[in-house]
């Protein structure tokens, strides 16, 4: 099975590899730094509850949940989640938006630090951020299917 945490390995070789990394490799390490701790946790939720996302990524969302937790622990690992998400968003859609080397950087040692957080969660907090999860995307499917 592949390791999402390879993708952070591969960000830090594109902004460390290179005397000056081209913007191209800033960006793209910026992605996988964002990829990296978000597929991490979407695989400790599957592990313990299958099909817990469905055919969707539910980004956003995972973010939400996790920064709006009651737990210090979640919380601080949904506000890295949210910081990489807006930097990857910037990266892949925004190319008037200057991403630095140093954000890239930035975002491979947030990357570090959240996949240690992450690795930490127990059972209860996996259950935790997988019942609110649940009941987001109950929420937003039922006003999807009220728009259609």
């Amino acid at each position: 099975m592949f390791d999402p945490n390879d993708f952070n390995g591969v960000a830090a070789d594109l902004v460390n590899g290179e005397a000056v990394p081209s913007p191209a490799c800033i960006r793209t390490a910026v992605g996988r730094s964002y990829y990296s701790q978000y597929g991490f946790l979407k695989h400790r939720l599957e592990q313990n509850y299958s099909g817990s996302f469905g055919d969707k990524g539910w980004h956003s969302q995972l973010c939400l949940v996790c920064s709006e937790s009651t737990q210090k622990g979640i919380r601080k690992i949904g506000k890295a989640l949210e910081h990489l998400w807006e930097l990857r968003r910037d990266a892949d859609y925004f190319p008037n938006r200057e991403v630095t080397l140093t954000e890239a950087q930035g975002a491979v040692d947030l990357a570090v630090k959240c996949h240690e957080r992450i690795r930490n969660l127990g059972d209860n907090d996996l259950h935790q951020i997988h019942a609110e999860l649940q009941l987001l995307i109950a929420h937003v499917e039922a006003g999807t299917r009220r728009r259609l």
